[in-house]
């Protein structure tokens, strides 16, 4: 589709666990029990990463950003981002936040979050 001026892109979420350990669509699955549940690469999602009794420390959430050419309206690449903490629970928080990818940029944060 770039031949008609249309920008081919992937985003893909990324997040770096307080061990060092990243998942992303290399590395679906941590020692801690972490999991990508999928990597799309065409469209709008959702990618969602999943992990249970999380260890305690810093998540770095991040948005790395793939893009072949500029489309013709020059139109900015968002991602919606939507963080569960605590998910299903009393204590349950929710957290959204709207990132605009940049060409020539590959990490965009998202957030980081304290366990």
């Amino acid at each position: 589709m770039s031949k008609a001026g249309f920008r081919v892109l992937d985003s893909d979420l990324h997040v770096i666990e307080p061990s060092g350990e990243e998942c992303f669509y290399r590395h679906r699955d941590t020692r801690s029990g972490g999991s990508l549940t999928q990597d799309v690469t065409q469209g709008y999602g959702p990618e969602m990463y999943v992990l249970r009794d999380a260890p305690k420390g810093n998540y770095d959430i991040r948005a790395h950003y793939y893009a072949s050419d500029r489309n013709r309206a020059s139109a900015r690449t968002k991602v919606h981002a939507t963080v569960f903490e605590d998910w299903g629970t009393k204590s349950e928080k929710v957290t959204e936040k709207v990132v605009t990818l940049e060409l020539g940029k590959e990490s965009h944060a998202i957030a980081t979050l304290e366990r």
